[in-house]
């Protein structure tokens, strides 16, 4: 039998809970043990109290950890205990869940959905030496304290070529089939799905490096703004390129034209405006994640809609995409940014603090990306990037009709390529709105994105 662990953490520094089945504490203990030997604090069912106050203790503990541990075994997952705790911990009061799959266990439906934001590993997948690293330094980024050292372990470069030859092949090999089926199924379904694995086709292709900036945003959220910003940062900042996607790729723009990405120096900016759910087997690089006012984001993305995509519809219909939909809906799209299950690196910047504190703010950015800024550095972006600036270039920006000849199923028809820099203001939305749906916003905001301290003043 394994050792118990020692007794469980009592105190105000940041702590673990820890959720397994009884059944399993020669899996558990050992678990329990090592994490407590690095220094972590754990609080298991060691620190139950009898009687009566068993269940408020048992919330209490929840409520206040910093990351709930769910030790995964076919046993835990059949424990009406364990399932419910989790319950608790997701559901009732918003903790990061880690499940730890300590044996191959299948998760039912029903408690799959309460994982399904959270972050997994599996012990019985892994070399013991990864998963000890692996959990240290996830663990680590739940708590205030820095990551132990570890030494330095790194595939060898011909391993890293040949998987990645390998996952580029599989989705070349991938694509053609979905291509050969919409051709002999034509149908929106099938398209769709050629384009899919196109996409991915293209990012495999266009591949990761550490050095990487991803811009992801919501569409009409500072984008633009922000890829001239960090090209300012990163170059000397010429202004005579063509197009932007040429200094700033934009993969999926490049897929919808079937033509591959620019290569660019590192480091490479990246546009995207991509779902959270792509990044769910992480990403190398570094995120900006950049959020603006939803009341503003819709009045701009309305006109984008109307004078760049094809849209025929009133502003109504356009309030209700906004709200329900899924191709255009603020709200379901930044929630997983913002709650970040998959611990991805984000620096989450604010139009706003743009707009009223530029130098602070793009300093803030730099620092981030490693980026050294000197006056004269500062004084070009902060002229670059300018409104006024950036409507003189304007031509360079925006999508064109003329990078979509020949593509019958192009999202983009331009109707005002002189609207792509529009207004770029504050408070747009406020004064657009109506008092309709003003409450209308208020109250979707309320159910998705209240708690969100970075975004309240959205609401």
């Amino acid at each position: 039998m394994a050792h118990r662990p020692l007794p469980a953490y009592v105190g105000d520094e940041p702590y673990i809970f820890v959720t397994y089945s009884r059944e399993d504490s020669d899996l558990a203990y050992p678990q329990i043990r090592w994490l407590q030997d690095q220094g972590f604090n754990l609080w298991w069912d060691e620190g139950i109290g009898p009687g009566a106050v068993w269940r408020r203790e048992l919330t209490q503990a929840i409520r206040g950890c910093s990351l709930f541990l769910y030790l995964t075994t076919p046993n835990s997952i059949a424990s009406e205990q364990c399932t419910g705790e989790v319950n608790c911990a997701r559901d009732e009061h918003h903790r990061p869940v880690l499940a730890v799959h300590l044996l191959k266990t299948v998760v039912p439906d029903a408690l799959a959905h309460c994982l399904s934001n959270g972050e997994s590993i599996l012990q019985h997948m892994l070399e013991p030496a990864d998963y000890e690293r692996k959990l240290v330094s996830t663990v680590t980024t739940y708590l205030d304290r820095p990551l132990p050292e570890f030494p330095a372990r790194r595939a060898p470069a011909s391993d890293e070529i040949i998987r990645r030859a390998s996952d580029v092949a599989r989705r070349r090999l991938v694509h053609v089939a979905t291509r050969l089926l919409a051709r002999t199924l034509p149908s929106k379904r099938t398209k769709e799905l050629e384009f899919e694995y196109r996409y991915r086709r293209y990012v495999a292709e266009y591949g990761e490096a550490d050095s990487d900036i991803v811009i992801a945003t919501f569409s009409k959220s500072g984008t633009t703004w922000s890829q001239i910003i960090l090209y300012q940062l990163t170059t000397a900042g010429d202004m005579d390129f063509d197009h932007l996607f040429d200094i700033s790729p934009w993969v999926w723009y490049s897929a919808m034209r079937r033509v591959p990405p620019m290569t660019t120096p590192s480091p490479r900016i990246l546009k995207s405006h991509d779902d959270y759910r792509r990044f769910r087997r992480g990403r190398r690089g570094r995120f900006i994640f950049v959020l603006r006012d939803g009341r503003d984001v819709c009045v701009s993305l309305f006109h984008h809609r109307r004078d760049f995509k094809r849209f025929e519809g009133t502003f109504q219909q356009h309030f209700d995409n906004f709200l329900y939909n899924t191709e255009y809906n603020w709200f379901d799209h930044l929630r997983p940014w913002l709650e970040n299950a998959y611990r991805l690196p984000i620096r989450y910047v604010r139009f706003e603090d743009l707009k009223r504190d530029f130098d602070n703010t793009v300093r803030g950015i730099a620092d981030y990306c490693g980026i050294e800024v000197d006056e004269a550095t500062m004084a070009r972006t902060r002229e670059r990037s300018q409104f006024e600036a950036m409507k003189d270039h304007e031509s360079q920006l925006g999508p064109r009709n003329a990078h979509f000849e020949g593509i019958s199923d192009s999202p983009y028809f331009v109707r005002q390529s002189g609207q792509f820099i529009r207004r770029g203001e504050i408070g747009e939305g406020l004064a657009t709105l109506s008092e309709a749906q003003l409450v209308a916003y208020q109250d979707r905001f309320d159910r998705s994105l209240a708690g969100f301290e970075l975004v309240a003043d959205y609401r």
